[in-house]
Formats: C-alpha cells, structure tokens, sequence
C-alpha cells in the first residue's frame, strides 16, 4: 500500500507493507501493529510526521519494521526493488512532534534512515524509547525540546555519525549497546 499526504487516526496494520515516497503527515493518534513494515523510497526525504502520540501495539517478537525499499528480507517485495539496500532511505523514518504528550516508542526496527528516530517534545516529559534496533543509519536518535527522554534496551547497530544527538536534553540511558557508531552522544546531559 503507497501512502501519501495526510491521514489522521491511521493504524499501520500488522499484516500490510507500506510503501512511502514522500513526507506522511499524521495527524491525531498514530497506531503502528506489530507485524506493520514500512518502506521508504530513496532520494525523496520520505519520512512519517506523527503531530500526535503514537501508539506502539508491538511486541518482542512482532516489532514494527521501517526500511528501505530494496531491503526484500521483511514484508512484501516493492515494484523496481534492487533486493540490496545501500545508503540512507527515509530522511526521518518516524519524527514525533508532540509537544504536550509523552511518547512511548516501542519495539521498532529501523534502518537505512538518515535519522532513525527523530523525537522533537518542546517540553514534554516523559519520552521514552526503548526494546528497539537501530540499524544502518546517520543518526539513532536525535532529540529536540526541553523535556526529558529515557533510552531503554536498543541496538544501535552501524551508525555513520552519532548514535545519539540530545541537543539540550537530559537523555537517561539504559542498557544500550552501541557498535560501529561514530559517536556515541553529541549535545545533551
């Protein structure tokens, strides 16, 4: 399934790959099912833009998987796919504005993202990402606003300049494992 433009209240559905080629803007609550894969296009900024709470019906052993369009190991093959993946897809694979709403985001699989995960609360307490993997990317996780934010049990796997970037927050760690990164924090406490 293609998707583009605006939806709001959209559920990715665990048994669906998406196709994306552009910016998503998601409005209300953004539901991601285990078993959901999302594909992005390369060369387009393609990007999900949640203005709202995210809502991660995922599990261990059924995450949310984001990716490239030439990655065939995960969910349906894309029309024109290479089955080998090079380089950045997504600009950002998931970027949540949520400025008066705790995020949790859970149980994601991300890769081949010039930022993985790109959280920007203004000053909403309680961001909390975790039991996630972090693959093939520029950035993990970049950070924005004032608020706090948890990092719980992620990979970081293979990231070309920082793990994570926290600009002015204060960025709680736990039980992270960091291979191949350029840097592990750059900004933040």
């Amino acid at each position: 399934e293609t998707l583009n433009g605006s939806l709001t209240n959209y559920v990715f559905k665990g048994d669906t790959t998406y196709y994306i080629s552009g910016t998503v803007n998601l409005y209300g609550t953004t539901t991601l099912e285990g078993g959901t894969v999302v594909k992005y296009a390369p060369g387009v900024n393609a990007r999900l833009l949640a203005y709202g709470p995210v809502d991660c019906q995922t599990s261990a052993y059924r995450p949310a998987v984001c990716t490239a369009k030439d990655d065939n190991t995960v969910g349906e093959t894309i029309s024109g796919s290479t089955g080998t993946p090079n380089g950045f897809y997504a600009a950002q694979a998931l970027y949540v504005y949520a400025p008066a709403n705790p995020v949790t985001l859970q149980h994601l699989r991300i890769a081949y993202a010039a930022v993985a995960l790109f959280v920007q609360d203004v000053s909403a307490p309680g961001y909390q990402i975790r039991h996630g993997q972090l693959l093939k990317s520029g950035t993990g996780v970049y950070a924005l606003g004032s608020g706090p934010i948890n990092l719980q049990n992620l990979l970081f796997e293979e990231m070309l300049y920082r793990a994570v970037y926290g600009g002015s927050k204060t960025i709680v760690a736990e039980q992270l494992t960091v291979h191949r990164a350029n840097q592990f924090l750059q900004s933040g406490t």
